[in-house]
């Protein structure tokens, strides 16, 4: 507990994804102590309270989408994070729909009605081959085919892109930058997954702005307007992040 719980207030980025393995380790740590017949009955009560403790606040992440969107979204975990840690089909089945919902309700880009193109390819005798009428027969670009599995792809195991990923928020900024169309579903994906991965888990980093807000509006400082202050208190907070806010750049905007 101690250790989970200085990654998370110490972390410069306490992250859904990051804080969910959390839970679930210790909730597995407290299950083995409770369950273990060796130790005294006063340690496996102990054990057994952690866990009514702990499930308190991991039952709150049912109230929101989040939870189940982020696990989903991420490469190296997907609807198969939900499986090892023995989740019935039904609730996995309930994480796909949300998933679904918030792809088709305000990602998934409209359809664009191309012009059928036909292939007209022929053999070497004169005669449309069997894949060339095959082909002749659909039409080709077409965006809302595009769109149509590309969320369920994702949520499975066998996705093709599926890698050993430790930063899921690096992996889906390539995604996005490598994409030929901006407006394509893969990128409309990427925007998603960077959308929801980057959900704080905790008030940590929020509180500590708020703090550091009181620098900002200082004494002979105490005239600012709101917009003032909110937009010096965030671009404070992230001045110590050398890869948001460069200082060579500030001073030139200065």
């Amino acid at each position: 507990f101690l250790f989970a719980t200085k990654q998370i207030s110490t972390s410069s980025r306490a992250l859904v994804h990051e804080l969910i393995p959390y839970i679930d380790i210790l909730t597995e740590h407290l299950d083995d102590f409770a369950d273990d017949d060796t130790l005294v009955a006063t340690v496996r009560a102990a054990a057994e309270r952690g866990h009514v403790v702990l499930n308190k606040y991991y039952e709150k992440t049912d109230e929101l989408i989040v939870y189940r969107i982020v696990m989903i979204l991420h490469p190296a975990y997907k609807t198969q994070y939900f499986r090892l840690h023995k989740w019935t089909e039904e609730w996995i089945d309930e994480a796909k729909d949300i998933i679904k919902e918030e792809w088709e309700t305000y990602y998934k880009p409209a359809d664009i009605p191309v012009v059928p193109t036909f292939v007209s390819a022929c053999s070497s005798s004169g005669v449309f081959s069997t894949k060339a009428k095959n082909t002749a027969k659909t039409p080709i670009g077409v965006q809302g085919h595009v769109c149509i599995d590309l969320c369920k792809r994702q949520q499975e195991q066998g996705h093709p892109h599926r890698l050993p990923v430790s930063d899921p928020l690096i992996y889906w900024d390539l995604v996005l930058k490598s994409a030929e169309d901006p407006k394509s579903a893969d990128c409309a994906l990427a925007r998603m997954a960077l959308d929801f991965l980057s959900i704080l888990a905790t008030s940590t980093d929020t509180e500590r702005t708020f703090s550091h807000g009181r620098l900002t509006v200082s004494r002979l400082r105490h005239s600012l307007g709101k917009d003032s202050v909110c937009v010096g208190t965030v671009a404070g907070s992230w001045a110590g992040i050398p890869a948001i806010l460069r200082e060579d750049d500030l001073a030139n905007i200065i």
